[in-house]
């Protein structure tokens, strides 16, 4: 044994070869000088790696600049428009039957007759209270979660979140809708003025309610598809 070992020894001394004089080189200087020979040649795996990543971030990022273009004031307002006339017509149902029964129980309190219009006023309050659910389910919630109205669609626009592009979400969209509402209502209409007026002097062509949610309305460019012609998608 102690013979087959030495001879396997012998094998594997005669196999291995002296060193050149740039391995013995490279092996006795510091660690941090081949560091610095690797930058200097380009060899450094982590610059390389950091280089690649920062070219595809930068190209990220330009490529989201392209995409995301501001819609102009003249399509924001057809959008409104739209989305305006719409909520205008389905709400005018109820209203109208409300205004109908309060008109009747008026009529008859003057008269001194037995009160009437009870049904139409209760017809009217649902209806009313059911409309205004759709408007913040339609304008608010499928808005923020699909970027698009009916207004929208006609214009071309839709809504994105900065910084991403997507569309915000469910509850920005909601929420898009009823602060502005709360702070009009408090502002005996002032607010809702300047918030629409504010696209015409801002860079971003953004209204106060977007820069509160971080939101913006941008061309888009996207293909059509069935749905987007969808109007309660």
């Amino acid at each position: 044994m102690s013979d087959f070992e030495d001879s396997s020894n012998e094998a594997a001394a005669a196999d291995q070869k002296p060193a050149g004089y740039g391995t013995r080189f490279w092996r006795w200087i510091s660690a941090g000088e081949r560091k610095k020979v690797q930058r200097i040649l380009g060899l450094d795996p982590v610059d390389a790696m950091k280089s690649t990543t920062s070219a595809f971030e930068d190209s990220s990022n330009e490529e989201a600049t392209v995409d995301q273009k501001p819609a102009g004031y003249g399509k924001r307002v057809l959008g409104a428009i739209i989305d305006f006339l719409i909520m205008g017509a389905v709400l005018a149902v109820p209203v109208i039957v409300l205004s109908i029964g309060l008109a009747a129980a008026e009529d008859a309190s003057d008269k001194g007759e037995p009160f009437t219009g009870g049904i139409e006023m209760l017809l009217g309050g649902i209806g009313c209270l059911v409309v205004t659910v759709w408007i913040v389910w339609l304008f608010g919630y499928r808005h923020g979660v699909t970027g698009k109205t009916p207004g929208k669609r006609v214009a071309g626009t839709r809504l994105t979140r900065i910084g991403t592009g997507e569309a915000p979400g469910g509850s920005t969209g909601v929420g898009r809708v009823l602060v502005p509402s709360l702070i009009n209502s408090s502002s005996f209409g002032v607010y809702v003025i300047i918030d629409y007026l504010w696209p015409l002097w801002d860079d971003d062509n953004q209204r106060v309610s977007d820069k509160m949610f971080k939101t913006q309305v941008v061309l888009d460019d996207r293909p059509a598809t069935p749905a987007q012609f969808n109007p309660i998608s």
